[in-house]
């Protein structure tokens, strides 16, 4: 990024912070001379590879998910503008956490997950792999939220086939499909979910990469680590279910978030009613005809009363993007209340209906600020 300062001054930035990218390019941090608002630019040698991130980027909308906000380039590199996450990211939080000697509270480990998996269900969604889910690339708010970044592996998948077949991601992380060269799709990142949900747990890697032969021995014929007693059967089940060498006996990302232990997580964050939504109601107005779908037939004007839950699904409003987000499970809300659905419970007719200002009362909020953007 020879000529750093002089395209970022051109677009409005300035350089505060520059880092190394390895081969690939460099990521700065700068402050947009309009706003003082700072952000991280990615700073990638051009390559048939660096256009593709740039055109999933653009279609990636979630609070979870670290925010794109516009690229421009020269002669010689791509610059990609991205949301910066003050918080650092899950990597370092595992480091620091190891050196106080104890384990990560499991409602503080729950709470992180459920929010890694409502951005991963949304990028199975759209039928695209991440295909680096690993710590380093799961950043945090300055409230502690997480945001999935690092898209640079990242694969829209053929809808005919649903597979992709290069050898990609961080060795400890690959899943045994990959490990073997097969084909491989979305459960491939629900293996690397249960890596990262290990690790969140015991605070070192499931797969430490020795060598690479004994890395890779490893990672496709067994055993498989678990987690230790103190935490929940139902966590140490789900670690379980992650790690299956058959990724047909790995849940997808909607199941996960279907089981009722981490539902209750979402009901959780039911009840942490801010002021954060009110403010934007106005603002989702101007965007409301760039919203690709929203549940039930809702309309813009009916989320005056607060948030919406529906049979089926949930609609996380944050900042200005209102994201689906699929589950198995119902969150109704009436006047007096919200009720929850589980599978095997309750369930709701199907019929559409619009939710008007009188019928909610009920704030949801999903814990997350407006994007810093």
């Amino acid at each position: 990024m020879g000529n750093a300062k002089s395209i970022l001054r051109q677009h409005g930035y300035i350089l505060l912070e520059e880092t190394e990218l390895g081969a690939v390019g460099k990521t700065v941090r700068v402050k947009k001379e309009k706003d003082g608002k700072e952000y991280i630019i990615k700073g990638l040698h051009k390559s048939d590879s660096v256009m593709p991130e740039v055109a999933v980027l653009q279609g990636l909308k979630h609070p979870f998910i670290v925010q794109y906000l516009e690229h421009f380039e020269d002669d010689m590199n791509v610059y990609i503008v991205m949301e910066y996450c003050e918080g650092g990211n899950l990597s370092e939080e595992i480091k620091k956490q190891k050196d106080t000697g104890e384990y990560f509270p499991e409602d503080q480990i729950l709470a992180w997950f459920v929010e890694i998996c409502m951005a991963v269900e949304y990028v199975h969604e759209k039928n695209i792999l991440h295909r680096d889910i690993k710590p380093q690339n799961i950043f945090l708010d300055k409230y502690g939220r997480t945001r999935l970044g690092d898209f640079g592996l990242a694969k829209p998948l053929e809808r005919s086939s649903g597979y992709a077949r290069t050898v990609v991601g961080t060795f400890c992380y690959r899943s045994p499909e990959i490990i073997e060269e097969g084909p491989y799709g979305s459960k491939s990142d629900v293996w690397a979910l249960g890596c990262v949900l290990y690790e969140l747990c015991e605070r070192r890697r499931a797969f430490p990469e020795e060598n690479l032969r004994k890395l890779f021995n490893k990672i496709a014929d067994g055993p498989y680590p678990s987690i230790s007693e103190p935490f929940s059967t139902d966590l140490r089940d789900l670690v379980r279910d992650l790690l299956q060498k058959n990724p047909a006996d790995r849940p997808s990302a909607s199941d996960i978030l279907e089981r009722p232990f981490l539902l209750g997580i979402l009901i959780q964050k039911t009840k942490k009613i801010t002021g954060e939504l009110q403010p934007k109601l106005k603002e989702l107005d101007g965007v409301a005809d760039g919203l690709e779908r929203v549940h039930f037939g809702t309309t813009v004007g009916s989320l005056t009363g607060g948030v919406i839950g529906a049979a089926g699904g949930i609609t996380t409003i944050v900042g200005l993007a209102l994201a689906p987000v699929t589950l198995g499970a119902s969150l109704i809300v009436t006047g007096v209340g919200i009720g929850v659905a589980a599978a095997g419970g309750f369930r709701h007719s199907g019929q559409h209906h619009k939710l008007s200002d009188s019928h909610v009362q009920q704030r949801w909020s999903p814990g997350c600020s407006q994007v810093s953007f």
